[in-house]
């Protein structure tokens, strides 16, 4: 009987050890650095592991579209609504918002027209998952 109030205690123990280490457990976004997150926005999608998968994305998909052949009007283009829609998705105060609206965006920068008209295979739609 003392071995397994020994071998719990020790289980225990592990499991409080982690649950105080920093990041444990923690969903991490790629587009920002959760250490510096300073709004609610930026803690919510740190602490929303759907929420950070889609930061994820949106990150991703930014990525592909800025390296890919869209010529300079759309990157100008691109860029500008990339900071309009940082914006718009600061406003939002709940995660449906947050949700829709990385849904939306990652959607929308998979759209922008290619010039050689071969999208880029890295840009994910998340509609189609």
């Amino acid at each position: 009987m003392l071995f397994y109030v020994a071998h719990f205690v020790r289980l225990l123990s592990l499991a409080v050890l982690c649950l105080t280490l920093p990041g444990f457990g923690k969903a991490n976004a790629a587009s920002f650095d959760c250490n510096k997150a300073e709004t609610y926005v930026e803690k919510t999608i740190c602490a929303n592991l759907e929420l950070s998968n889609l930061d994820d994305l949106m990150a991703n998909n930014y990525r592909v579209m800025r390296a890919a052949g869209i010529g300079a009007g759309a990157q100008s283009h691109l860029k500008q609504s990339q900071r309009d829609w940082i914006k718009i998705r600061n406003k939002c105060e709940s995660i449906a918002c947050l949700k829709f609206q990385y849904l939306e965006r990652s959607s929308a920068i998979c759209e922008y027209p290619v010039i050689t008209g071969v999208y880029p295979m890295g840009c994910k739609d998340p509609y189609d998952f």
